[in-house]
């Protein structure tokens, strides 16, 4: 895939019966959720870690993130792994229905609607509904929400 067409795609995934977008270039893998390992002290949104490939990546349940009502994790749940200028960070969310083309439209910014809004930086209307279009960058900043402690942490490896 070339990297025009991944700025014009966006992947498309569902939280609590609310689809979201990303922009399909941020994502790197999507894979079904895997044993999480907790870590103390952490934001109430972030699960804990993975391991994927040797590096530990914090998952942030989406979920809570967004003010869903929270659930345990469940094995049909899957983890969007995306890089964000910071890091690469997990999304813990319900399920993955696919990739989309991003209309050529721009999504409606969500300070128009929403002024104080950080997690969502627009809202795309499509065919399934409004979908909010996640701002991975203010998801999990570790400058606001402080650092995912991970040192003596062994998480098994997510793949």
């Amino acid at each position: 895939m070339t990297s025009e067409q991944s700025n014009s795609h966006a992947i498309l995934f569902s939280v609590a019966d609310q689809f979201f977008a990303l922009p399909l270039s941020m994502v790197e893998h999507v894979i079904q959720a895997v044993a999480i390992t907790p870590v103390p002290h952490a934001p109430d949104f972030i699960e804990g870690v993975i391991n994927l490939h040797g590096q530990l990546v914090p998952v942030l349940n989406l979920r809570k993130r967004m003010g869903f009502p929270a659930r345990a994790p469940e094995l049909s749940d899957r983890l969007v792994i995306l890089h964000t200028r910071q890091r690469l960070l997990a999304l813990l969310v319900d399920g993955v229905s696919g990739v989309i083309e991003w209309p050529e439209s721009e999504p409606v910014t969500a300070r128009t609607v929403l002024p104080d809004s950080t997690e969502v930086q627009g809202f795309l209307p499509l065919s399934e509904g409004i979908v909010l279009v996640a701002d991975p960058e203010h998801l999990y900043d570790p400058r606001i929400h402080g650092n995912v402690p991970s040192e003596g942490l062994e998480a098994p490896p997510a793949s």
